[in-house]
């Protein structure tokens, strides 16, 4: 399955950190998207919204702070599990129970939990031999559907949800 870029249309981010590198995803397939705190999430595909946190305004590189990343859990059709990571304070947008459509804004990055410099921690995970395993998975972009590259900055192609508009008359 193909993915959005979780940012919105006409914006570009560098992924600084991808697949299985040699800093902090040495045994990840997540993939870290620099962005100022503020910035907009976009859910990536449509889905159900497991689990929110955004509770915690605190951060830094420092391994104390793992457990301090607000994060936001959106659960698909085919039941993997986008992981949005790295949230600031009260930046979800979304409640646990909601269904978000693709390219949906979502949240606003931060600068939560353990991290260098603020960015967006975005990881799938799928449920292989009776256990979560993360995934990587491939995006959307102006070229063609690709896995993504380290130090390269790419332009979200995400469009806003439709929704129809009624009026009374």
């Amino acid at each position: 399955m193909v993915y959005q870029l979780p940012y919105t249309e006409g914006t570009k981010s560098t992924m600084f950190q991808g697949y299985y590198s040699r800093f902090t995803h040495k045994h990840r397939a997540a993939v870290d998207f620099k962005m100022k705190p503020g910035s907009e999430i976009r859910a990536a595909r449509s889905g159900v919204v497991l689990r929110t946190k955004e509770d915690s305004d605190v951060g830094g590189w420092n391994k104390k702070y793992r457990g301090d990343a607000n994060f936001i859990i959106i659960e698909h059709d085919d039941s993997t599990r986008a992981a949005y990571r790295h949230l600031q304070f009260e930046g979800a947008l979304i409640e646990t129970g909601d269904t978000v459509k693709t390219g949906e804004l979502i949240g606003y990055s931060g600068k939560t939990g353990y991290r260098a410099l603020p960015h967006l921690h975005f990881m799938v995970s799928a449920f292989i031999n009776n256990q979560w395993t993360q995934i990587p998975t491939r995006f959307a972009t102006r070229k063609k559907d690709r896995y993504l590259k380290s130090w390269v900055k790419y332009e979200s192609i995400n469009k806003e949800p439709f929704t129809l508009q009624f009026t009374q008359q």
